[in-house]
């Protein structure tokens, strides 16, 4: 039975009290809660950054950020080295997949990469995903792990292949992304 560290505490929100506007949370654990059942004990968590970045996406959004399901912490139904696991054993996730609602529909995938970029830092990968049945990102932060480096913007493409990108590509990986979803439309 996993057991969340008490190392490095800092890095766990305070569910209570940072994350609420005029006394309504703007983010709470439930929505971040794994699809699964835990053992009796399983403690988890969600690391800080991850949590402030979606607190500030969804109030420059004026709208919903929805977590998509399993898609906080989760202990299964991610790649083995999924920042959404933790990160040695934590139990305290780094990664979030959601979608941008405003004004009542999804936003277009590169106007929520647009927007997350504009309202993370260097600390973030983005990863975009048009395809989802409600497109959206991933989000994660690398930083203290060895994912740090490498590629920090990718977008799947419609046949489930990966186009990565280095930092500082950011809006190439934006163009790229949208001359992939015009190419689509010209062949449909």
């Amino acid at each position: 039975m996993a057991k969340l560290r008490t190392k490095g505490m800092d890095y766990i929100p305070d569910w209570d009290t940072v994350h609420k506007v005029k006394g309504v949370p703007v983010l709470t654990k439930e929505e971040c809660s794994p699809n699964a059942e835990l053992p009796q004990g399983f403690e988890w968590d969600m690391h800080i950054n991850i949590v402030q970045a979606a607190v500030r996406l969804r109030i420059e959004n004026n709208g919903p950020l929805i977590v998509h399901r399993n898609s906080g912490f989760a202990v299964d139904g991610h790649s083995k080295r999924s920042l959404h696991y933790g990160w040695h054993g934590d139990n305290i996730s780094r990664a979030m997949d959601f979608h941008l609602v405003h004004q009542g529909v999804i936003r277009n995938v590169i106007d929520q990469a647009l927007l997350s970029f504009k309202y993370t830092d260097q600390r973030f990968r983005i990863g975009l995903y048009p395809f989802w049945n409600r497109p959206g990102l991933h989000v994660d932060n690398p930083r203290g792990t060895d994912r740090e480096g490498g590629s920090y913007y990718w977008f799947q493409r419609r046949d489930g292949l990966y186009k990565f990108y280095k930092w500082g590509e950011f809006y190439k990986c934006i163009e790229d992304c949208i001359l992939h979803m015009n190419e689509l439309k010209k062949v449909a």
